[in-house]
């Protein structure tokens, strides 16, 4: 896995994410999680997404490899 950061521009700002570089493309890992959260039922998904895969670097890096394989 080939993580990197990018940047989303919202209506409060830009802010840095964290994502998956694969075949040229960037997945944000946050919300492919979250995704695939909601597609198994769960009825928080966002919420548990942000708790396993954070969508900040720093936050992401100290979740360790517990985000790690969660984003896998």
């Amino acid at each position: 896995m080939r993580l990197c950061t990018f940047e989303v521009a919202t209506h409060l700002g830009r802010h840095q994410r964290v994502g998956e570089f694969r075949d040229g493309r960037i997945m944000d890992l946050n919300f492919a999680s979250a995704w695939y959260l909601a597609q198994q039922g769960e009825s928080e998904p966002q919420q548990l997404a942000d708790a396993l895969v954070p969508a900040s670097i720093p936050a992401f890096l100290r979740a360790g490899l517990r985000a790690m394989h969660s984003a896998e």
